[in-house]
């Protein structure tokens, strides 16, 4: 659950139940957003709300609406379409000039990677002008990032062009919540605003909304936080209705097409004028239920499915409309951190502060994949492995090859977990194709990171003396049973002996997985063998022996011996069992514990 600490006041906790919802998210946004009719009597004119900056945008999910791979292609022409957008409205009046805001460095970085130098200049005199801004973070993200993950999704970007966008705000929009974590990491990227629209489906904002607040961490710095509506809710605040069919049909489904001009905000006088009445009473319930600012940020995006869809340039008309008209209160299309700055300043001196976790609420994610969650944490348990600084220190290659594998796991960290179809369509093609390629980002890095601690080991450890390689890459002890295969061992072996001790420690054989040869009963098939075609239980196929606390970054040689050693009192386990007492149990203590900034990965070289 979320937990937060609040000062010097305390808000009510507001909470949505959840929606049962079978074809997606974001249709039960839909419906949730319209299901809240405005009464004619309502329609009074706002007391307070004096400004209304609207913050147009796409949603980028990788994945949902289409293939992931479709998704980031079309996420790239629609950036085209805002910089042109940007930069045909630049000699126009204010008012008509068009805004743009990327929700995620993942788009820009891939539009980029693309575009030719003149293509470049456009898009960085787009981002001059103040009418099209990049946000700071690389894609909408779950919480299990780890310290290097989050590095590098606020080094998505090549670092030139990052200080030449200057990310200032960081957009999270459909998760739950936001992990402190990724707000510590983006203060120390000197990023202080964080702009968060929520989809309240199967969860839902940690206090009334809209609203803003100071988010302090642990070392005392503070995080603007804009705590606004759905990031397609802005378009419900002008029209009763959506205009949506589908409601989340593919891109390449050339039956249903996107928004043109005319479909809506009109810039006629008689529609500006239904949408600002349709406004007012928005606006006048929002203050008979304790709405106090002056200024309201909502974020617009297109829809023709609310997710990956393009801009809608005849937005900066009816804008521009609307003012001509002189309606209140004054619209400004405008970036997000335009209107967030706008925000600080009105109300920044009497919000409160919270201080806390803000744990995200969508586990079904990651609970609707539990094998390639455990692929994506070996990978990341095998990859610190890689970079640790007992092999020696760290090249360019080996930066670039963990880069690459780490920027595959901020992928499947990322929020999309398959197609809007789905829980309704579990078995069609395009169902699997989606879910196929977010298992590619657990999977692919998985292999590569065995590849690169394989290389790293190996030439650290091939030169030396024969034997076998114990390595801690962690930086604290380590002490546990160290287990290989038994075919690996060539020769008779039955111990070990450490050379600066002179200590000898036995090998066990146990049970064990044998392949490519039939069970000879059925004591060698366990009840989790259910092709029983090879034996996992077969005698002698494991050997492993004890390491008592080798220190953090540490490699020790380990000779192998024919010895048999006599047996010994075995390694206590890690929670030895109590003792049944009349009483509560005596307090007791594990016989060696393990504490690590990362889990260690022992290495076993000949």
């Amino acid at each position: 659950m979320t937990v937060f600490h609040s000062r010097p006041t305390r808000n009510a906790r507001f909470s949505s139940r959840p929606a049962v919802c079978l074809f997606g998210w974001a249709a039960c946004l839909a419906s949730a957003i319209l299901a809240e009719p405005v009464s004619a009597a309502a329609a009074a004119a706002p007391e307070v709300i004096r400004r209304i900056d609207i913050v147009h945008m796409t949603h980028t999910d990788v994945g949902f609406t289409d293939h992931p791979i479709v998704c980031r292609r079309q996420q790239m022409r629609y950036l085209d379409i805002a910089i042109d957008a940007v930069l045909a409205s630049l000699d126009g009046p204010p008012d008509a000039r068009f805004a743009w805001t990327a929700e995620a460095t993942l788009t820009v970085n891939d539009w980029w990677q693309a575009a030719d130098s003149a293509r470049r200049g456009d898009f960085l005199k787009a981002v001059r002008s103040g009418r099209l801004e990049v946000a700071a973070l690389a894609m909408n993200q779950t919480p299990t990032l780890n310290p290097a993950q989050w590095d590098l999704t606020l080094h998505w970007l090549p670092d030139e062009l990052w200080d030449q966008v200057n990310p200032r705000v960081a957009i999270q929009d459909d998760v739950n919540g936001f992990p402190r974590a990724g707000a510590v990491a983006l203060l120390d990227r000197g990023v202080s605003y964080l702009f968060m629209g929520i989809n309240a489906t199967n969860g839902g904002p940690p206090m009334k909304r809209p609203s803003a607040f100071w988010w302090k961490m642990p070392d005392g710095r503070r995080m603007f936080v804009w705590l606004g509506d759905s990031y397609p809710a802005g378009f419900y605040y002008f029209h009763p209705a959506t205009w949506r069919r589908g409601p989340v049909p593919e891109s390449t489904d050339t039956r249903y097409r996107p928004a043109r001009p005319g479909d809506f905000f009109l810039a006629d006088e008689a529609s500006v004028r239904a949408a600002h009445a349709h406004l007012l009473g928005r606006l006048r319930a929002m203050e008979q239920g304790g709405y106090t600012y002056p200024s309201l940020t909502v974020s617009v995006t297109n829809e023709w499915r609310m997710d990956n869809d393009p801009p809608f340039p005849p937005l900066a008309r009816f804008v521009a409309a609307w003012n001509r008209l002189g309606l209140q209160p004054e619209l400004r299309l405008s970036t997000a951190s335009e209107a967030m700055d706008r925000m600080r300043r009105e109300v920044g001196d009497r919000i409160p502060e919270y201080e806390g976790e803000w744990t995200d609420w969508w586990a079904n994610g990651e609970a609707s994949g539990p094998r390639e969650v455990a692929a994506s944490r070996r990978a990341k348990r095998l990859t610190a492995a890689a970079v640790s600084p007992v092999w020696g220190p760290t090249d360019e290659a080996t930066r670039d090859a963990a880069e690459e594998i780490y920027r595959d796991l901020c992928l499947f960290d990322e929020h999309t977990w398959g197609s809007t179809d789905s829980v309704g369509r579990p078995h069609h093609l395009d169902t699997w194709a989606q879910y196929n390629e977010k298992s590619r980002t657990a999977y692919r890095p998985m292999a590569l990171a065995k590849l690169l601690l394989a290389q790293r080991a190996r030439s650290a450890v091939y030169g030396q003396e024969e034997g076998f390689y114990v390595a801690n890459t962690a930086s604290r002890p380590w002490s546990g049973w160290i287990t290989m295969p038994a075919s690996c061992l060539r020769g008779d072996f039955h111990s070990l002996e450490d050379p600066l001790t002179g200590k000898r420690v036995s090998l066990n054989f146990e049970p064990g997985y044998r392949p490519h040869s039939r069970p000879a009963n059925a004591d060698e098939l366990t009840i989790s063998n259910t092709s029983e075609t090879f034996p996992d239980a077969a005698p002698n196929q494991q050997a492993r022996f004890w390491v008592e606390g080798p220190g953090g970054h540490f490699v020790r040689r380990l000779p192998l011996s024919e010895a048999v050693l006599e047996p010994g009192p075995p390694p206590p386990p890690i929670n030895p069992p109590f003792t049944s007492t009349a009483g509560p149990p005596p307090p007791s203590r594990p016989a060696w514990t393990l504490r690590l900034s990362h889990p260690a990965t022992p290495a076993f070289f000949p």
